[in-house]
């Protein structure tokens, strides 16, 4: 089970409960727990750092969605399996799932999240990415779970790999092993925001390489990205999965813009 980050400075052993709600409670009246979104004050017995009305706000990406990219298709007058921009597209991927569209609360979270490491906020993306996969991922889908990485002088910066943590969300959920040391990032890249969609692919030609390629041949791999744009991203790493003979390559994200 995943604690929030407030339960981690509570040492698990030679405590009984009521010492540790002791201890739980006084931390709480020193730092209220609020509602990242709306700030009201939470149930002191809630690991969930958003509240119920907050989180039924949440744009979910609704069902059908394209076979490939995720993309909703349910504002579609007529129903389509794969949406154009797919059709003219080559992907290395099987398909890619998004749990929600990239606007409002789950914006708000993700930026929090991506570039302040509030790791607090680690239930709140558990509970989004285990409501989506039940309700739309086979649970045997992947044999392994491969993170989005970071280069080397980027993860120094920032201390952490926000992707890396989805995945290890993901792998308590799907129950599946993660491989950190099978794919790297091993050139730096511009923020793939600040570019078109050539630029994006140019920018990102050679960034990757696959190391340890036993652990990868012949498995389904999913990858763990936070933000879906053009998918430039996850198709130059599934591209160079598939180069040392992975079988298929998936991906989810939190969400898709």
């Amino acid at each position: 089970m995943i604690k929030p980050v407030r339960d981690a400075i509570i040492p698990e052993l030679g405590m009984n409960y009521w010492f540790k709600k002791f201890f739980k409670d006084c931390v709480n009246l020193v730092y209220p727990i609020s509602c990242f979104s709306c700030g009201i004050k939470l149930n002191l017995e809630n690991n969930m750092p958003i509240c119920m009305e907050c989180f039924q706000k949440i744009k979910w990406n609704a069902p059908p969605y394209c076979i490939r990219c995720g993309k909703s298709m349910s504002e579609q007058r007529q129903y389509r399996s794969i949406c154009a921009e797919c059709k003219s597209s080559n992907f290395y991927f099987v398909r890619i799932w998004s749990c929600c569209i990239y606007e409002g609360i789950i914006k708000d979270a993700i930026l929090r999240f991506k570039y302040s490491e509030n790791l607090y906020l680690v239930p709140f993306f558990k509970e989004v990415m285990a409501k989506f996969i039940k309700n739309n991922i086979d649970k045997d889908i992947a044999d392994v779970i491969i993170p989005v990485p970071l280069f080397s002088s980027r993860l120094r910066e920032k201390g952490f790999n926000q992707s890396k943590i989805l995945a290890d969300i993901v792998k308590e959920i799907l129950n599946k092993p993660i491989l950190l040391n099978a794919l790297k990032k091993v050139k730096s890249t511009k923020p793939q925001q600040e570019l078109n969609r050539q630029e994006r692919l140019s920018n990102l030609s050679g960034a990757f390489s696959v190391f340890n390629s036993k652990e990868i041949k012949n498995k389904n791999i999913l990858l763990i990205d936070d933000v879906l744009t053009t998918g430039a991203t996850l198709n130059e790493c599934a591209r160079v999965l598939k180069e040392v003979l992975c079988k298929e390559v998936f991906a989810l994200t939190v969400a898709r813009g």
